[in-house]
Formats: structure tokens, C-alpha cells, sequence
């Protein structure tokens, strides 16, 4: 029991301390303000954005976005602004300054209007900084002074990056376009895939079906005597009809593979020739007692 007691009393002791120092969201705006007026701009930011956090006030907003701007964050501070003017009263002085900051930081940002090249595929999207972007329209919204990735996706098609940089309130376009088409497979080439899937599993087939045959022979040498092994006991007539009944599939296994990756390596390297009809290969195999039948079209 006491020792019971004792680990409780570590566990209240260990988290009190992450307790007390848990601070009011006013604690929080008072110590964001004391580092803007010191130019600690990015120890402001975090503590601007704890104490609107915790508060949800536009006193902490307003101090986030006047502490992006400061920091040269012009596009991050511009959405903020705009967030506080839309929550903030109307007659509210604040709502006055917020709006006064938008109009002074639409001039400085940049704006990047991306539009795609004439042979760039309907289906082509763009990301800007990781973010899908809408392509022509108003144009995008970006910090100055700062590189920006603007990347070209499509289906089919290799990623193609370009780097952009703004300069303070500059308006740009860029034409942009997927790299080039990946080999597709094709009908013809996804044919000698599988050809070449069914010949290595033909050939393994052909391997088990070989090490049985081996184990049977071996077994009628040792059970069979007489000419041409003609006598023999229960384990040589066993492993005789097992030779029998296991020789066709190894027959037909390594008819099946050797064909197969034949035609399949050629298929896969040529792949599909434009504007030529193919009709896909068909592989039959039957087996019937101790006859195999392998058919194989192409």
C-alpha cells in the first residue's frame, strides 16, 4: 500500500509542473507583445498564435498577423488580416486597421498565375508548394522573395517542377506542362507479362514434378528386378504408376514454359506497334490420364 502510494504521488509530481505552467491566454498575448517590441519576431508569432488558440479573441489574430507582416511573411499575414476583418464589428476601430493592412499587403505580395502549355493533357493538375492550385483565373497569392515549387501532374506523365520566385507586389505568369508520357504497358506487352508469370510458374511446376519422377526411379531400381525392371513388389509398382501419372505434367510444364518465355521475351521488348491489331495469346493445356495436350495460340 505504501509503495502503491508512492508511485502516485511521482505521477501528481510529474504532471503538476506541465500544470503550472499552463498560462492564460492574456499571460500568453502580454509575453507575444513584449517580444515584438524586442524584435523577437518568431518567438512573438508562437506566442500570438498559442494565446489565439486558446482564446479565439481578434486581439491575439490581429497581433499573428501584424507579427507575419513584420516578418516578412506578407501572404500568411494578408489571410490573417482578412480573417479579422470578416469576424470584427464593423464600427470597430480594429476592423478600420485590418482592413488599411489589406490594402498595403495586396500590394506586396506576389501573385503567380499559372496557365498550361498548348500540349499539356486536359487532365493535368498543379500543385503550388505542395497545395493543388487553381490553373489561370485571379492567380495565386505568394509570399515575395521566397521560392515557390510549382509542380505539373497528370496521369500517365512524369512530374515536371519548376521553381519560381516573386519579387515584392510582382505579377508573373508561367506556362507550365507535364514531363513526358511513361511507357505504357499496352495490351501486347501486359500479354508477354503474363507469358513470362506463366513460363517461371510452368518451369517450377516442372522442377517438383522432375524431383518426383527422380524419387520414383530411384525406388524402382531398389523394388524392381528382372529385365527391364519387370518384377517388382508393392513399392516398385507404386512408384511405377506414380512415374507414369506424374511424367505427362513434366512433359507438358516444360512444353509450357519453354514456349511461353519464347514468345513472351520478344513480346515484352517490342511491345505494342502503333496502328497494328493485336489478339491476345491463349494458352491451352489438358490432361488426360497419362497423355498431356498443350495448344498454345498467339
Amino acid at each position: 500500500m505504501i509503495r502503491a502510494t508512492a508511485v502516485l504521488l511521482a505521477v501528481v509530481a510529474s504532471v503538476l509542473p506541465s500544470v503550472a505552467h499552463a498560462e492564460p491566454a492574456e499571460k500568453l498575448f502580454d509575453r507575444a507583445s513584449a517580444a515584438m517590441d524586442r524584435g523577437a519576431y518568431a518567438d512573438a508569432c508562437v506566442l500570438f498564435d498559442q494565446s489565439y488558440t486558446e482564446s479565439r479573441a481578434t486581439g491575439p489574430l490581429l497581433g499573428l498577423a501584424a507579427c507575419n507582416e513584420a516578418r516578412g511573411r506578407y501572404h500568411d499575414a494578408l489571410v490573417l488580416f482578412r480573417e479579422a476583418a470578416h469576424v470584427l464589428p464593423p464600427e470597430s476601430p480594429s476592423t478600420w486597421q485590418a482592413r488599411e493592412a489589406i490594402r498595403r499587403l495586396q500590394d506586396r505580395v506576389g501573385v503567380l498565375t499559372v496557365e498550361l502549355a498548348a500540349d499539356a493533357p486536359s487532365s493535368t493538375r498543379v500543385a503550388v508548394d505542395g497545395v493543388v492550385s487553381e490553373i489561370g483565373g485571379r492567380g495565386i497569392e505568394l509570399d515575395p522573395a521566397v521560392n515557390h515549387s510549382v509542380v505539373a501532374i497528370a496521369p500517365g506523365h512524369v512530374e515536371r517542377e519548376t521553381e519560381v520566385r516573386l519579387g515584392e507586389g510582382e505579377h508573373r505568369r508561367v506556362t507550365i506542362a507535364p514531363g513526358e508520357a511513361r511507357p505504357g504497358i499496352g495490351p501486347v506487352r501486359g500479354a508477354g507479362i503474363a507469358l513470362l508469370t506463366l513460363s517461371g510458374g510452368s518451369f517450377l511446376a516442372a522442377a517438383v514434378t522432375g524431383g518426383i519422377l527422380i524419387a520414383n526411379t530411384q525406388t524402382i531400381d531398389q523394388s524392381c528386378t528382372g529385365p527391364n525392371h519387370t518384377i517388382c513388389n508393392g513399392a516398385g509398382l507404386g512408384a511405377e504408376n506414380n512415374f507414369h501419372q506424374f511424367l505427362p505434367w513434366n512433359i507438358a510444364s516444360l512444353a509450357v514454359g519453354a514456349t511461353a518465355l519464347g514468345i513472351g521475351i520478344p513480346m515484352v521488348v517490342a511491345g505494342d506497334s502503333a496502328g497494328k491489331k493485336h489478339t491476345g495469346p491463349s494458352v491451352v493445356l489438358a490432361v488426360r490420364g497419362s497423355s498431356a495436350l498443350f495448344e498454345a495460340r498467339f
